[in-house]
């Protein structure tokens, strides 16, 4: 327990102690050391490379114009199909 007087010091006190500021920096660097190592994982391990292998690939003009193509041939037989319904 706390002496009445001594508890009324310490709770009308408004420094900060030297520890508390401490501990932040300890806290700031765990934290930027944690995100550092992460940031060097993702990038240089493996999970790099499986983004790396799942990611969309760029298509040429040839497959670009075949894939018009094959939609402009995909509406011409709905239409079709729509004349023979009406």
């Amino acid at each position: 327990m706390m002496d009445k007087e001594i508890a009324d010091i310490f709770h009308a006190s408004t420094a900060i102690s030297g520890k508390y500021i401490g501990g932040v920096k300890r806290i700031y660097i765990q934290t930027r050391l944690l995100i550092l190592l992460f940031i060097n994982i993702v990038v240089k391990g493996n999970s790099h490379q499986l983004l790396k292998a799942g990611a969309k690939r760029r298509r040429g003009k040839d497959e670009i114009r075949q894939s018009k193509l094959e939609t402009e041939r995909r509406e011409q037989e709905v239409a079709e199909k729509l004349a023979q319904f009406e």
